[in-house]
């Protein structure tokens, strides 16, 4: 497991809201993003009820994880990378001696990012404004459904290496743009209500 983190790019949460209320909006809006399968947002689940308070890190071991969660350790690990390469975790991997056992250990160190979560909220909002306006009116809801999170690292390695194939091919490349903010029209909400 590499180390994912980088502690230039821990995103800080709302301050205005508690801590309880920023790990619950995070839970909800990571069980809302459709790129994390059921038992890897299980996984989530168990190192955010473990943050810490005051330091914003949690240390469960992966075994401890994957036998609260009923999953193999090979799931955890999949699980916890996946989740650092789409940017819902921070994982630093931090080596320590235990005098007890005159032994080093290492062990992972868990933080959230909250980049993702306003973005996750808004398409969520979004959604659920879409399926009120049909049931409502009948008619279909037209909204900007191309709600863009931050990239993972996989997918801006996948768009270099096409670019650089149509580089190649005598193509033009589109300029490289920075992660897009998610942008949520509703149009047509003329139902008479506030």
């Amino acid at each position: 497991m590499s180390d994912i983190a980088d502690s230039k790019t821990e995103s800080k949460p709302n301050s205005n809201v508690s801590f309880t209320g920023q790990k619950l909006d995070w839970i909800t809006a990571a069980a809302y993003d459709r790129r994390i399968k059921p038992s890897h947002f299980e996984i989530a689940f168990i190192i955010a009820q473990h943050i810490n308070k005051g330091t914003g890190k949690a240390f469960p071991s992966e075994a401890w994880i994957a036998e609260a969660v009923g999953v193999s350790e090979r799931t955890v690990k999949r699980a916890v990378k996946l989740l650092g390469e789409i940017r819902w975790l921070n994982i630093k991997r931090k080596r320590t001696y235990d005098p007890k056992t005159k032994m080093w250990k290492t062990r992972n160190v868990y933080s959230l990012r909250f980049e993702n979560v306003q973005v996750m909220l808004d398409a969520r909002t979004a959604s659920r404004l879409g399926r009120r306006f049909k049931h409502d009116t009948g008619d279909t809801f037209k909204h900007d459904t191309s709600v863009t999170l931050t990239p993972s690292e996989k997918h801006l390695q996948k768009r270099r290496d096409s670019s650089e194939r149509g580089k190649t091919r005598g193509e033009v490349k589109e300029p490289d743009r920075a992660p897009l903010v998610a942008v949520v029209t509703v149009q047509g909400l003329h139902s008479g209500r506030c």
